[in-house]
């Protein structure tokens, strides 16, 4: 077993850690570290979290497994799932004391992710145009060379990247929206909270990202469900409100106003001072 060095270059006491099992396919194969394992070996070279050794604790194997299945699904709910806890205890030990390391092996994790689906999405590509190039011969459609289709396929692929980043930055602001128009009410959070996983509902109230927030956006999620149903993507869904113009008007009556009106009560489903929230 090998000893990493800390940022001194000296030894440190942590030793290597090795691939967790996550699962009973992989317990009985041995194949912790292997095929879609392999890539995830160096995040875990992280300093796990320190719990007391009890029931009901994250150890530092769960730890590890929580980033490996991170970086895999992506989603911070599934991984739970998949190890068998909860996400919201994952999410306040990236906040507790000590939790610095295994925050950064969080964020790891998902531009491990974000960067297996670019290269899904490359394969993709390169399937298309072999395909093309099958159909046409090596010349292509209309005697073009295997070279202009590359670079037609390369703008493609750009095109649809940047289509999908501006998709998933339209259903985040979505969710954000969502999440702003619950800060009056505590009940609301707190259902939001068990389905969907912890809130920053002082950074919702500003409308800043979340700590969790989903990469992908999954419209079969339990947040996006709601977000979905109380009216925040109306363009998408084809019916029901709009609280998009409805946070339009909540601003405007604020402003004119600066009295609670029928327009921010409608928006937050309850009597609220405007006073208090950035409309």
């Amino acid at each position: 077993m090998t000893i990493p060095e800390d940022d001194s270059g000296r030894a440190s006491s942590l030793p290597t850690p090795v691939l967790p099992v996550i699962c009973d396919s992989c317990r009985a194969q041995g194949a912790a570290g292997e095929g879609q394992f392999a890539e995830v070996g160096d995040i875990l070279h992280f300093a796990p979290v320190p719990r007391r050794p009890q029931v009901g604790n994250w150890t530092p194997d769960q730890q590890r497994a929580f980033i490996v299945a991170l970086a895999i699904t992506g989603s911070p709910k599934r991984a739970g799932i998949a190890i068998g806890r909860d996400d919201r205890g994952a999410m306040k030990l990236r906040t507790a004391k000590g939790g610095e390391s295994f925050s950064k092996a969080w964020d790891a994790a998902l531009a491990i992710f974000a960067e297996k689906e670019k290269a899904a999405e490359r394969e993709r590509t390169k399937g298309r145009l072999e395909a093309r190039a099958g159909r046409h011969g090596s010349a292509g459609p209309s005697g073009r060379s295997k070279e202009d289709q590359e670079a037609d396929l390369a703008r493609e692929r750009e095109d649809y990247e940047a289509a999908r980043a501006r998709i998933r930055d339209r259903l985040l602001r979505a969710r954000r929206l969502y999440l702003f128009t619950l800060c009056a009410d505590e009940a609301k959070q707190a259902a939001w909270e068990a389905l969907c996983g912890p809130v920053d509902w002082a950074r919702a109230l500003e409308m800043k990202p979340q700590d969790n927030e989903p990469y992908p956006v999954r419209m079969v999620e339990p947040d996006m469900l709601l977000t979905a149903e109380g009216g925040c993507i109306p363009d998408m869904v084809g019916c029901g409100r709009d609280r998009g113009q409805e946070y339009v008007a909540a601003c405007d009556e604020a402003r004119e106003t600066g009295e609670e009106g029928p327009a921010v009560r409608r928006l937050f489903g309850c009597a609220i001072t405007p006073s208090e929230l950035p409309l």
